[in-house]
């Protein structure tokens, strides 16, 4: 009887050290699930945060960059603004430093230009001063702004909007003159819709970039 009642009273013992020594393994394992619960509360927190955010951003009416080939209206404009950058510096800027329009002209370009000019602008064969400000605003002003412009808009750059509107402003108003100019001038086009069709796009043009501008919101991250 007594050696049951040892037996007994060390298999309790040996039951009772295999659970302390067994502890510190479940003790690991309720730490290792309290960590697992904690990384999935603190990821579900991030998702919902980042869902606030983009609902946010959605809702303000911001809109996230784009590369510049899922653009369409910036590559217009793009197209547009570097035959703009070279005409101002290959044929405005010559022309209104002095250079002739001719069929002698010392300079290639002008010399091609002489031809439209007999056709449709006779204005340039003996332009008059107001024609000589377009022309020099055009390669002294406009051409290097418009370098910029093509930068901030293939980047989206934050300050594309204050030299966009000042290019609009510019550009508008220099192409009011230059229509004054050449409809109440002595030498009006002789075929008007052939000569708007070559020139009022560098009305529009500006026009159309300040309002891009103003209301994408893209330029304002």
């Amino acid at each position: 009887m007594m050696l049951l009642s040892s037996f007994g009273h060390i298999a309790g013992k040996s039951f009772s050290c295999h659970r302390w020594l067994s502890l510190p393994q479940e003790i690991d394992i309720v730490l290792g699930t309290l960590r697992c619960d904690l990384s999935f509360k603190e990821e579900n927190d991030m998702t919902v945060r980042v869902s606030q955010t983009l609902s946010a951003n959605a809702g303000s009416g911001v809109n996230f960059k784009k590369a510049i080939i899922r653009r369409p209206m910036d590559l217009l404009f793009l197209a547009f603004f570097s035959i703009s950058i070279l005409y101002g510096f290959l044929f405005s800027l010559p022309e209104g430093l002095g250079v002739p329009v001719s069929a002698d002209s010392p300079w290639p370009p002008l010399r091609a230009l002489h031809g439209w000019a007999i056709a449709e602008e006779p204005a340039h064969l003996n332009p008059p001063p107001n024609l000589i400000a377009a022309t020099l605003f055009d390669g002294l002003f406009q051409a290097p702004i418009l370098l910029f412009i093509v930068v901030g808009l293939i980047r989206q750059r934050p300050w594309l909007v204050p030299i966009g509107l000042i290019y609009a402003g510019a550009g508008t108003t220099n192409m009011f003159f230059y229509f004054v100019q050449t409809f109440l001038g002595d030498h009006p086009p002789p075929n008007l819709g052939y000569y708007l069709v070559f020139n009022l796009p560098w009305l529009i043009a500006p026009i159309a970039l300040g309002c891009r501008v103003l209301f994408n919101k893209d330029l304002q991250l």
